[in-house]
């Protein structure tokens, strides 16, 4: 009977300490996550301005908003240096939940847990694959969390349903332009995909056929040799270690 009582006690003491645990990584992670959103907010702050002449400022180059849209963005790269040299763009999505910085690390793995000032954090920040070389390459590869609060790329997941939404727009420091996804795939976390294996057309074929076959949203959209491709990845959750590929084509 001792022991019983013995057994008993350090399963209720075992017990505890799992749900304080578990109690504690809850309030954790919303710490991070509203801590991220705070860091998001000032870094727009300090880079984006809103501008009645954007399109005049841009020149030619400037494909993105209207230019006769009093609330046109304008980002200043100039700014966000000075919080991070890694910040290689900003994206926008057309629904408007996607709105942050895209930077480029030394590896894939820095800015799964860092934000963009460096300060680390599980939500992370918006990357670009290490392995590109430019926002100028032929495939691009951009990754970021899917996010229960809603935030970083967990709009995304729209794209398993029917989106209305299915735009973007990219910011560069030399341009600015559209993308617009044309196709949208699930498939193992194993798949490989280097961009640096992406240089020719039959290559980029080859992938466009693949993610077809594993497609949840398909325009049936038909890709052509000058087409640049930006593919967003993100996590998703219907079966263990699977991602969310959204292929977007750039609008010319």
């Amino acid at each position: 009977m001792k022991r019983s009582k013995i057994l008993i006690n350090i399963l209720i003491v075992i017990t505890s300490l799992f749900l304080i645990y578990k109690v504690y990584s809850y309030i954790d992670v919303k710490r991070q996550e509203k801590e991220s959103v705070d860091i998001y907010k000032k870094i727009e702050d300090i880079g984006l301005k809103r501008t009645k002449d954007a399109g005049e400022d841009h020149g030619d180059a400037y494909n993105g908003a209207d230019e006769n849209d009093d609330d046109a963005k304008k980002v200043d790269f100039d700014a966000l240096e000075s919080i991070s040299k890694d910040i290689v763009s900003w994206i926008e999505s057309d629904e408007g939940s996607i709105d942050y910085p895209v930077v480029k690390g030394k590896n894939n793995t820095y800015y799964l847990y860092h934000a963009v000032t460096g300060q680390r954090n599980l939500v992370g920040s918006i990357f670009m694959d290490y392995r590109n070389e430019s926002m100028a390459d032929p495939m691009i590869m951009i990754y970021g969390h899917v996010v229960k609060n809603g935030t970083m790329f967990a709009s995304l997941h729209e794209f398993k349903k029917n989106p209305t939404e299915t735009g973007f727009t990219i910011y560069t420091r030399e341009q600015d332009f559209r993308t617009t996804c044309v196709l949208a795939a699930r498939v193992s976390g194993e798949t490989y995909i280097n961009p640096k294996d992406y240089k020719t057309f039959e290559k980029r074929k080859e992938l466009y056929s693949f993610l077809k076959k594993h497609a949840v949203y398909d325009t049936g959209y038909e890709l052509k040799e000058d087409d640049q491709i930006i593919n967003l990845v993100t996590c998703t959750y219907e079966a263990k270690n699977q991602r969310l590929i959204v292929m977007t084509v750039v609008d010319r």
